[in-house]
């Protein structure tokens, strides 16, 4: 037998059957569930050949899935979808490759008695306008599934939610416009549902089956359709009175930009077919969502395009670089919706809005350094988390700094004031659930999640706000970098000057001493020998010479000191 590893125990849902075989079509990972198709325990067949499997529990298909799993491991296909038949048992089998492994994923086959779904029942969805989308994504995905609610949650930045669209049976349910902490999206539960083209309940109070593989291997189950939604997510959708869901991610741009939930309050069988069709209408709406987003970010450039170009041309024509900045202020505000603004060095601070006290905001920044030693800092929820390291009450919940140079650090600062809502919060609790209320015997995490009034917390900082602040930092990092270069550029000119001007007074210099010699000598003859009457004449040649001299000596001074120099 070969040997289990026991130091880790993956837990997967019960509905379906999972086998991964390894390159050489080794068994190197099954789950319980093998036991309700071939009655066999899942030890039985670990470590085997899975095409001793197909010969005995398959023997008219063998052949024709052993060719597939070649194909997708040529990598000609990327994934095969069967009808197959076990022990007088009608299954579909999903095969894929994940990593080195091929997955074989298995459930039952069931009867779809829906009828046909038309493509031209979804084009609501194909061509609704961009404000009407996601209310008709959640309409359509009703209507398909046929489930008593369906909720798309858009996912931001700092990864609350909120339920931006959904579609209803009774609307005292309502879930509309409801926010949701962070708590509810930790990073494992993104990953989980990026993991996989959507996650199917259909019995969220199924016990889970175990995992077996081999001690030496490490597969990695979350890409299966089997593994389970996170706990979080199934004790909310619990609490809603859900008994069966099914959830679609929406990625836009590489993140999870939201998810669509379906829940229904009796256990319900989706067939494979809504399935994918579900699931490619909300591939199509992300989609949508993507382009919209560019769309908005090339409309926001165009924006601020003026703002950033009357920067940079008032930065190159001035030598003040934060009076400058400060006419700029309004715009700068009101680019990223912002309460107020400042912007403020070590000597100078300029002020546009509603903004802390000027003590206060010495403080933010100096806070801000010690948390973040970095050029842009954004925070949301800063008077709740340091509201108590600041002297006085502040006036804004939310602040974003931009920092600019390591000596003098300019800093520009947006503030945002608090935005009170009603967010859903969840805290873990440990509790026994009881067979006939879960299904299952074992001790479980559950959630308890209720309403909460959120205080001292503003609007979160978005990606257009994020953009802004980047570019006005790269405009303001080139044009400073551009004025230092122009006056090294005159520098340069001005020493090659002074350069020419010190041969010039070299070259007068001696070449005078010669000619001052001989008039020397001139008017000593002169005065040795009495009365001249040429004197007088050369007498007042010499002076106006010497005075000429002079005032060439004070402008040669005078242009030393203009220049700021020192030779």
């Amino acid at each position: 037998m070969s040997e289990l590893a026991q130091d880790r125990q993956t837990l997967i849902q019960s509905y379906g059957l999972l086998i991964c075989t390894d390159a050489f079509d080794q068994i190197v990972g099954i789950s319980a569930a093998i036991r309700k198709m071939t009655g066999a325990p899942a030890m039985h067949f670990l470590g085997r050949d899975i095409r001793d499997f197909l010969s005995i529990y398959l023997p008219t298909q063998s052949s024709y899935i052993v060719s597939i799993i070649r194909d997708i491991k040529h990598q000609d296909i990327a994934n095969k979808i069967l009808e197959v038949s076990c022990r007088d048992q009608e299954y579909i089998l999903h095969l894929s490759q994940v990593n080195s492994y091929i997955h074989w994923e298995w459930e039952r086959k069931t009867t779809d008695d829906s009828g046909a779904f038309h493509m031209h029942d979804i084009a609501h969805v194909l061509e609704s306008s961009n404000k009407s989308l996601w209310h008709k994504l959640a309409e359509n995905i009703y209507q398909i599934l046929e489930f008593d609610r369906v909720h798309i949650y858009q996912i931001y930045e700092n990864n609350t939610s909120e339920v931006i669209a959904e579609y209803v049976k009774d609307k005292s349910k309502s879930l509309l416009g409801s926010r949701f902490s962070a708590d509810f999206y930790h990073p494992d539960d993104l990953k989980n549902h990026l993991a996989s083209p959507y996650r199917y309940v259909p019995d969220l109070f199924a016990p889970h089956c175990i995992f077996h593989e081999l001690a030496d291997e490490h597969v990695d189950v979350i890409h299966s359709h089997l593994y389970p939604l996170p706990l979080l997510h199934r004790d909310f959708a619990r609490s809603l009175g859900a008994k069966s869901l099914i959830a679609f991610p929406l990625v836009a741009n590489g993140r999870l930009w939201g998810i669509l939930i379906a829940y229904s309050s009796y256990l319900r069988n989706v067939h494979l077919q809504k399935r994918q069709l579900c699931q490619l209408i909300c591939t199509y709406a992300a989609k949508r969502q993507e382009s919209n987003i560019k769309n908005n970010l090339l409309a926001f450039q165009e924006n601020i395009h003026d703002t950033l170009q009357g920067i940079r041309n008032d930065l190159l024509a001035n030598t003040n670089i934060l009076l400058t900045l400060s006419k700029h202020l309004p715009n700068m505000q009101r680019l990223v919706q912002a309460d107020g603004c400042v912007i403020c060095n070590s000597e100078e601070m300029h002020v546009h809005g509603i903004v802390p006290s000027k003590a206060q905001i010495i403080q933010v920044a100096d806070l801000i350094r010690t948390l973040k030693n970095k050029s842009l800092f954004l925070d949301s929820n800063f008077r709740l988390r340091y509201a108590d390291q600041i002297e006085g009450d502040l006036n804004f919940a939310g602040v974003m700094a931009l920092k600019l140079g390591k000596e003098s650090e300019i800093k520009i600062m947006w503030f945002r004031q608090e935005d009170v809502d009603l967010v859903y919060q969840v805290v873990p609790l440990c509790q026994d659930l009881s067979p006939e209320a879960h299904g299952s015997d074992e001790t479980l995490y559950t959630h308890e999640t209720w309403r909460k009034q959120v205080t001292d917390t503003a609007k979160s900082w978005n990606t257009n706000d994020l953009y802004f602040a980047e570019h006005l930092r790269a405009l303001l990092q080139d044009t400073l970098l551009a004025k230092s270069e122009e006056k090294d550029r005159i520098n340069q000119k001005l020493i090659l000057l002074n350069n020419e001007l010190e041969m010039l007074t070299f070259t007068l210099s001696h070449d005078l001493k010669n000619p001052l010699s001989v008039v020397k000598t001139m008017l000593a003859n002169a005065f040795s020998k009495g009365h001249n009457p040429q004197r007088q004449a050369l007498d007042r040649y010499v002076v106006g010479w010497c005075r000429r001299y002079r005032k060439y000596a004070r402008q040669r001074t005078f242009c030393r000191k203009k220049q700021g120099l020192s030779f």
